[in-house]
């Protein structure tokens, strides 16, 4: 599973909530809400730099799971009929 560059524009569209799609993985929806309350407190450059890193590095430790593979295309803003 090859994992977006942090200039990906679907990791900010995560982090400030403007993902059409839905995520599967519990452990996606809980960190991803937890970035969207960092990032609408603080929508500095910095702040948007650290979710990014975070929410990234979540998916480099984890791609084999059905769940986070699925979460990452929602990210990427890819249909899964393509």
């Amino acid at each position: 599973m090859r994992i977006p560059s942090q200039e990906h524009p679907g990791w900010m569209k995560a982090i400030r909530g403007d993902l059409t799609g839905r995520f599967e993985y519990l452990a996606t929806k809980i960190m991803v809400g937890r970035l969207n309350v960092l990032y609408r407190l603080n929508p500095s450059e910095d702040t948007a730099r650290r979710c990014i890193s975070e929410i990234r590095e979540f998916f480099v430790n984890c791609p084999d799971l059905p769940k986070v593979r699925h979460d990452l295309v929602v990210i990427e803003g890819v249909s899964s009929a393509d």
